[in-house]
């Protein structure tokens, strides 16, 4: 199969035989041409899920041990290569701790594309388990762009994680951050209360409110105030990714009908995934792939059911597609 940029013309949606070919349209073609259509002025938005084929997915990015495996992990993280900002949520964050703590792993968007043995903090989440891509770090230094992205952290206020962000945990994660050259930044929406500027100031992190101005949904008024921010910071955030739920999932298809381009990848296991309340949740608009090819979505790629072995050991079968809308 060609990789030539040319197939992106084609009203008919790629298909790709392998996971290695499909990998390796994502960190050529896919990255290239999403950074060329950042440069053009508005920014380019990103998101990704892993789902059932009723449209049953994680909340928050806990994806149930049956079906969680290293090859879709690996997709997704190459898909969001392109990004300048991750968006992520309170709630992964406090995940993330919990798992430091019992020194357990977890799915890596704080520190996807670093070198683990960049600070001995990443050497020992890496020993525990928790997946690097230095590789794809590299190549995003080769094509001009910092080794990894930012990272927004959305909340409703910041004081009911005070536990979480007031933790040793996270101030090592701060403190590397730093080392990095990283941004740390929480958002939220409406006015940053005394308290929370306060408690963001103890704990070194900046945090931001985002507005609705007339005649803007509440999703542009979201990017609008992390591309601001980095105007104001003398960074250029032209690509950001959708890390997290559903919740910030809307707000980017919200900012996506003023005319932003929105790429959706959506990994589709073929296994039901079993009904645990606390672990999983229908997508908001019922089968993801029906709704998006019904919803002036067009479908780029599309890859037949690949072979995976799950975390707990069952052999499953899953298709990576990708959407683009506007």
């Amino acid at each position: 199969m060609s990789y030539s940029s040319n197939s992106f013309a084609q009203s008919k949606a790629n298909n790709f035989s392998s996971y290695a070919s499909y990998l390796h349209w994502l960190k050529q073609d896919f990255f290239q041409k999403v950074r060329r259509e950042s440069r053009v002025g508005k920014p380019v938005l990103l998101t990704g899920f892993i789902t059932d084929q009723d449209g049953v997915i994680a909340v928050n990015n806990r994806v149930p041990a049956d079906i969680a495996n290293d090859l879709d992990w690996q997709a997704v993280i190459a898909f969001w290569s392109p990004s300048d900002v991750f968006v992520t949520g309170m709630k992964y964050l406090q995940r993330v701790i919990q798992a430091i703590r019992l020194n357990k792993p977890f799915q890596n968007t704080l520190f996807s594309y670093d070198d683990p043995n960049s600070s001995s903090f990443l050497k020992k989440l890496s020993q525990s388990g928790v997946s690097f891509f230095p590789d794809l770090g590299r190549l995003r230094q080769r094509r001009g762009l910092r080794v990894s992205p930012d990272i927004f952290v959305a909340t409703t206020n910041l004081v009911n994680y005070a536990d979480v962000v007031e933790s040793k945990e996270f101030r090592q994660i701060v403190e590397v951050f730093k080392g990095l050259n990283k941004r740390i930044v929480v958002i939220k929406p409406s006015a940053v209360l005394d308290q929370e500027q306060r408690l963001a100031e103890k704990i070194g992190v900046e945090i931001i409110a985002y507005a609705v101005e007339d005649g803007l949904s509440e999703g542009q008024g979201f990017i609008n105030a992390i591309v601001d921010y980095g105007k104001n910071s003398s960074c250029r955030y032209k690509v950001i990714s959708n890390t997290t739920g559903p919740s910030v999932k809307k707000l980017f298809e919200q900012a996506s009908y003023s005319g932003l381009r929105f790429y959706v990848e959506v990994v589709v296991v073929s296994k039901k995934i079993k009904a645990v309340e606390e672990s999983k949740s229908r997508f908001s608009f019922g089968n993801p792939v029906g709704y998006l090819l019904q919803n002036s979505y067009k479908q780029l790629i599309k890859t037949p059911n690949l072979s995976a072995i799950s975390v707990s050991g069952d052999k499953i079968r899953q298709s990576f597609n990708v959407f683009v809308k506007n």
